[in-house]
């Protein structure tokens, strides 16, 4: 038994032993873009990118606490290793609590003299 599931948009839902399930292979691309005109109409995209915007800067300011608390902002770095190792645990962020302890060792090439 095929029926429509969602009329006008052309999702199809299968019965098979009592089990319904949506078959995605079934939605065209003009469909999807159908559903990503709903969703920006409804100002559900809009929302979404704020949430990951600010959970993006929440994670660097943990990140940047956590450097501030290992002591990093206290001497500047003399070094490639030591601006790398500042912005890794800055982009590491929460993790930093969790355990991870990103250091970095770079060889920058010696100018041939």
């Amino acid at each position: 038994m095929i029926r429509q599931a969602l009329p006008g948009l052309g999702a199809v839902s299968r019965v098979r032993d009592q089990d319904e399930y949506l078959d995605r292979d079934d939605i065209s691309d003009r469909q999807r873009i159908v559903w990503w005109l709903v969703l920006l109409r409804l100002g559900t995209l809009k929302y979404m990118r704020r949430l990951v915007g600010l959970l993006v800067v929440i994670w660097l300011a943990i990140g940047v606490v956590a450097v501030g608390q290992r002591g990093y902002f206290g001497s500047s770095p003399q070094n490639c290793a030591g601006v790398a190792t500042v912005a890794v645990t800055v982009v590491a962020g929460p993790m930093n609590y969790l355990g991870v302890n990103p250091k970095v060792k770079c060889r920058l090439p010696q100018p041939s003299g």
